[in-house]
């Protein structure tokens, strides 16, 4: 919840910034990359709260391998990083969004 709250609030402040000649704020392209990568965060620290708000009940992930996993699966596996079992810290590269009138497809590689 606190994300769409987020993500409310950045159009707000995008809409009042360009009446009022600031700068604008991150296109809809970038601002669906940044939430991309708070998600793998909240998804590393194991922060199954955030995760659990930001990621929809019927999600489901398509991985290089053609598996798949649900957002149940997804948090079934989370598990904070230890010294004894460190968990690769995860990021996207080369994100690409592609935005319709009602939906954003976002490619890139998760690199390890």
């Amino acid at each position: 919840m606190k994300t769409r709250l987020l993500l409310s609030a950045m159009m707000v402040a995008t809409f009042a910034s360009s009446c009022l000649g600031q700068p604008a704020l991150p296109s809809a392209q970038e601002e669906i990359v940044a939430f991309e990568r708070l998600r793998l965060a909240a998804f590393a620290k194991a922060d199954k709260a955030a995760f659990d708000g930001m990621v929809a009940e019927d999600v489901t992930n398509t991985h290089s391998s053609s598996g798949i996993s649900t957002k149940a699966e997804q948090m079934a596996v989370m598990r904070v990083s230890t010294p004894e079992a460190p968990l690769p810290a995860l990021s996207i590269e080369e994100p690409k969004v592609q935005l319709s009138a009602d939906a954003a497809v976002l490619i890139g590689k998760l690199v390890e």
